[in-house]
């Protein structure tokens, strides 16, 4: 993962399913959650990106319900999705 001190957005596939990755920080510990309308249960965790205040809610989800992501606070991470 690059370290830099700005945040680094990547662009791959075609024009119309663009994956995005973005680097920066975790600022919280992941915590779990239920939807209340679905029941699914998710992760979640706040992410700070280099050079900015504001922290990011991410949320993470599977379609089998157990995977929880190993990630601590303050750990350097790299967040990619379409």
């Amino acid at each position: 993962m690059n370290e830099s001190k700005n945040s680094q957005f990547f662009g791959t596939g075609p024009t119309n399913n663009r994956t995005q990755t973005i680097q920066g920080v975790l600022t919280s510990r992941i915590e779990s959650r239920q939807d209340k309308i679905t029941k699914q249960s998710y992760y979640y965790g706040f992410f700070k990106l280099p050079d900015q205040e504001q922290e990011i809610p991410v949320i993470f989800k599977d379609q089998a319900d157990y995977y929880k992501p190993n990630l601590t606070k303050g750990q350097q991470v790299e967040l990619t999705g379409t």
